[in-house]
Order: structure tokens, then sequence, then C-alpha cells
């Protein structure tokens, strides 16, 4: 049973993290540079702002932009899981 339990958990986490990368490869490059620098890098807006060559606020506002959209591709998933009770 918790053998179950921890195998949906892990599909879920799998196809969550295929429908981000999913999502991820639509933005333009420099979004997706920028997102993936803040996800998978764990890098603060400033640091990615000066590996860039770009202001913060530049980098804050296309990460802005790309979080948003995530989170509205993400919405059908999670409601479905909500409607499955996980």
């Amino acid at each position: 049973f918790p053998y179950t339990t921890l195998f949906r958990s892990c599909r879920i986490a799998k196809q969550s993290l295929e429908l981000m990368y999913a999502y991820v490869d639509t933005l333009s490059e420099r979004k997706k540079q920028i997102i993936l620098m803040h996800i998978t890098g764990r890098l603060s807006t400033k640091e990615i702002a000066t590996m860039l060559g770009i202001t913060q606020k530049a980098v804050q506002n296309q990460l802005g932009t790309a979080l948003h959209g995530l989170k509205r591709s993400l919405i059908p998933f999670i409601i479905t899981l909500i409607m499955l009770k996980f």
C-alpha cells in the first residue's frame, strides 16, 4: 500500500516536470534561459542579470511573465489531480 502511494507520487512529479519542460520549450530563448537559470540553477534575479548583462528589472519582468504562463499551463493538470483526489 505505501509503495502504491509512493509510485503514484513519483509518477505525478514526473508528469509535472514533463509539463513544465514542455511549457519552457515554447518560450523565447531569452525567457527560457532566464527561467531555467532561476529554477534549475537557483540563481537570483540579480545574479542572472549580471551573467546576462541586462538589468535586474528586465530579468524580473521576463521571469514574471514566464512563471505566470507556467502556472496557467499547469492549472488543468492540477484541477485533474484534485478531481481524482490525487
